[in-house]
C-alpha cells in the first residue's frame, strides 16, 4: 500500500490552504480546535496561516469558485513530478476538500503528523483514495485508509509512516484543554497565526527524538545550557513577501520569555569581512571577543577534558571577526589581538589552510571549488551579515528555481537579554513570486 502523498504531502495540504484560504471560517478560531487536539507534550508544533498566503498567490475566489492567476497555473505546469501536479490540479479545481483555514503539523513521539479541517470530506476522502488505492475503514467514529485518518470534519496524515493508529486518533480528539497543546503559554500566540507560519519546539523533545546517541544528546543538552540560562524551548515564524521570505527563531525559557545568553557576544565588523575580496559562492563570519573565549574555556575547563576544550585552548590570541569565503578559491581571516598565535596557526595548518600573519590578523587559504554561475561579490554577500553575532550567506545564480538569482543569509542577532536567529532569501528578481519558486 502507498504513502499518502509521500514526497508531496506537505505540499499538497498547505498549497489547498495557500489556493483556497479565506474564503470561509476564522482562522483564529479554526487553529484553536486544532491546537486542542494535539497533546500537550508533542514536541513541535507549526501552524501555517494560508488565508494570509492566499493574498500573495493572486488567486480569486468566489464563494466556492477558484480562479488561478496566470502565474499560479504556469508555475503549476512546470512542475515535473506528475503526482505533484495532478495533486495540484485537484487543489485548484476546488475538488480537494479540504477546508481552507489553516494547516498544523506537529511531532509526536517519533512521527511527524500533518492535520486540518475538511469542508467536504467525501471530496478529501475520494482523492485519498485514489491516490492510495484502498478505501477507508470505519472504526467507532473515526475512518482509516493508508496513514490518513479522517474523524468528523478533521483529517490527519502520518508524514513517516504507511499506516496510521487509529488509537492515536482517538486519543487525540478526546483530549481536554490540559491535555492538550492549549494548555501551552505559546498557543496564544500560534492560534493567531499572524504571519505566514508561527511554531515552537522543546528543546529536549526534539533532541531525544532525534537520530543522536546518548553522548551526542548528551553534548547538545550540554552546549545549549552552556550558551543559554534555562533554555527549555523555541519559537519560530516565517513569512513571505513577494520576492522574500523571511523567518526568525529564538530560545525560550521555562517562563516562555527570551532565554538568557550566558555569554558576550561580538558584532561582525563587515570592513573585515569585504577584506575577503573577489567572489564566492558561501560566504561565513563570526566575532569572537577575547573575553567569550576565555568564559568559554573556564566552563568548559570545569568539566571533562573534550575537543572543544583543546580548539579553545589554541583559540586565546583570537579577538575580533574572523570570515571565511568559499569559491573558485578559499580565504579567510581571522582577528588577533597580536599576541602569539602560533598555537592557532599550527592548529589550522593541520586541517590543511595555509596561514599568513599580517598584523594583527591571520589570513588563510586553502583548496575549494564552486560553481562560477553561483558566484555573487563577497561585498554583496557581506550586507547581511553587518552587525551580527555570526552568519552564513550564499548565492544561487540564476536558472532554476529563481531565474535571476538569489541570496540566503542565516544571522545569530543580539535579542534583548538573548540571540536570536534570522533568515532571509531574497530573489533577485523584485517580480519573482517566491511562492512557486519553492513549489
Amino acid at each position: 500500500m502507498k504513502k499518502l502523498f509521500s514526497p508531496v504531502l506537505v505540499a499538497f495540504a498547505l498549497l489547498s490552504g495557500l489556493l483556497l484560504a479565506s474564503c470561509s471560517g476564522d482562522k483564529t478560531a479554526d487553529a484553536a480546535d486544532i491546537l486542542a487536539t494535539i497533546p500537550s507534550d508533542a514536541s513541535a508544533v507549526a501552524v501555517f496561516n494560508t488565508g494570509a498566503i492566499l493574498e500573495k498567490s493572486g488567486c480569486k475566489i468566489d464563494g466556492a469558485a477558484i480562479t488561478p492567476s496566470d502565474e499560479a497555473t504556469a508555475a503549476v505546469a512546470r512542475i515535473r513530478n506528475a503526482e505533484i501536479r495532478k495533486l495540484v490540479q485537484n487543489v485548484l479545481s476546488g475538488k480537494s476538500g479540504v477546508n481552507p483555514s489553516v494547516a498544523v503539523v506537529f511531532r509526536q513521539g517519533y512521527y511527524n503528523y500533518l492535520t486540518g479541517m475538511l469542508s467536504t470530506p467525501a471530496d478529501f476522502k475520494a482523492m485519498a483514495e485514489a491516490e492510495l488505492g484502498a478505501k477507508f475503514v470505519a472504526s467507532e467514529g473515526v475512518e482509516t485508509a493508508g496513514n490518513v485518518a479522517v474523524a468528523d470534519e478533521r483529517f490527519w496524515i502520518n508524514l513517516d509512516q504507511h499506516a496510521i493508529d487509529v488509537n492515536d486518533i482517538r486519543h487525540f480528539i478526546s483530549l481536554d484543554r490540559q491535555q492538550s497543546f492549549l494548555s501551552n503559554k505559546f498557543a496564544d500566540r500560534m492560534s493567531e497565526v499572524k504571519k505566514d507560519v508561527e511554531g515552537w519546539g522543546n528543546i529536549s523533545g526534539i533532541i531525544n527524538t532525534l537520530d543522536l546517541g546518548f553522548q551526542e544528546r548528551a553534548t547538545a543538552q550540554i552546549a545549549l545550557q552552556t550558551l543559554f540560562e534555562d533554555p527549555q524551548s523555541i519559537s519560530f515564524s516565517a513569512e513571505i513577501k513577494k520576492n522574500e521570505l523571511k523567518a526568525e527563531a529564538s530560545v525560550l525559557d521555562s517562563k516562555g520569555g527570551v532565554a538568557k545568553y550566558q555569554l558576550t557576544p561580538g558584532k561582525i565588523d563587515v570592513n573585515t569581512v569585504n577584506s575577503l575580496g573577489g567572489d564566492a559562492v558561501w560566504l561565513a563570519a563570526v566575532d569572537i571577543p577575547a573575553k567569550m573565549v576565555a568564559e568559554l574555556k573556564k566552563q568548559t575547563d570545569s568539566k571533562s577534558p573534550s575537543m572543544l576544550g583543546i580548539v579553545l585552548g589554541s583559540m586565546g590570541s583570537v579577538d575580533g571577526t574572523a570570515a571565511f569565503a568559499l569559491g573558485q578559491t578559499g580565504r579567510g581571516v581571522i582577528s588577533t589581538d597580536g599576541k602569539d598565535s602560533s598555537a592557532l596557526s599550527n592548529m589550522l595548518s593541520q586541517v590543511g589552510m595555509k596561514v599568513e600573519k599580517q598584523g594583527q590578523q591571520l589570513r588563510v587559504s586553502f583548496a575549494d571549488t564552486g560553481r562560477a554561475a553561483d558566484m555573487a561579490p563577497v561585498s554583496q554577500l557581506a550586507a547581511g551579515l553587518d552587525g551580527a553575532v555570526a552568519g552564513i550567506a550564499t548565492h544561487f545564480g540564476p536558472g532554476n528555481p529563481f531565474k535571476a538569482g538569489a541570496t540566503v543569509t542565516l544571522t545569530l542577532n543580539r535579542q534583548g537579554k538573548g540571540l536570536g536567529v534570522n533568515l532571509l532569501l531574497v530573489s533577485a528578481d523584485k517580480n519573482e513570486n517566491l511562492l512557486f519558486c519553492l513549489l
